[in-house]
């Protein structure tokens, strides 16, 4: 199994290497047709784009990023300033909903397997990382920064705005509703009201809470 699945890599990555389009640098870095994150599928590669995404934001003021994530996480890019254009994968990578445009530029921050087979599934016109893999074509070297200190080092080398400091935001709509729920004193919830349904019930009347 461990043969075939490496077989099979191989493969892929072969076409990948053939596919790539001709890449005019740095105009298609300051001027592209569509730019993109890749988030690969664990917890800690989405929150990685997210920042990645941040920095596009600011790059790309004129563009709307196209962000591609996996199902499970891709509610997390709800904390970005901006709402991204987003792309949903589940079992394929390289089909994800909806699909992702032609020629798009795509950042990674955490290349891997999943973006080799988006990348030779959707044919973007380059894929921008400071880590090496074979599914990026463009290596920006950042020394050895780490996250997220490499994003910025990599925004400095291409040119594009940079965003120090930046803090995910909690999304407008969870901040509304935990002001509804918290006491604005001690900010812990509130007791519920006489004529709210929740609360445990009585495992045999079936009764529910009793408020004074």
């Amino acid at each position: 199994m461990r043969l075939f699945r490496k077989l099979f890599k191989g493969r892929i990555r072969a076409r990948v290497d053939a596919s790539w389009n001709e890449f005019t640098f740095p105009r298609d870095i300051m001027n592209p047709e569509a730019v993109g994150v890749f988030a690969p599928p664990g917890v800690s590669g989405i929150w990685s784009a997210v920042y990645l995404a941040r920095a596009l934001q600011e790059s790309y003021g004129e563009s709307r990023v196209h962000f591609i994530a996996h199902c499970d996480h891709a509610g997390i890019a709800g904390f970005l300033p901006w709402k991204p254009e987003i792309h949903v994968y589940e079992g394929d990578p390289g089909s994800p909903e909806p699909e992702v445009p032609g020629g798009i530029l795509v950042f990674a921050a955490e290349p891997g397997d999943h973006l080799l087979r988006f990348v030779e599934r959707t044919e973007p016109s380059a894929c921008v990382s400071a880590v090496h893999h074979p599914s990026v074509n463009l290596q920006v070297k950042t020394g050895e920064v780490l996250f997220p200190g490499s994003i910025s080092s990599m925004m400095s080398v291409l040119d594009l705005k940079q965003v120090p400091e930046w803090i995910p935001e909690t999304p407008a709509i969870l901040s509304e509703k935990a002001s509804a729920i918290l006491s604005p004193v001690s900010h812990r919830t509130l007791p519920l009201h006489p004529g709210h349904r929740g609360g445990r019930r009585h495992p045999r009347t079936g009764e529910g809470p009793k408020y004074p």
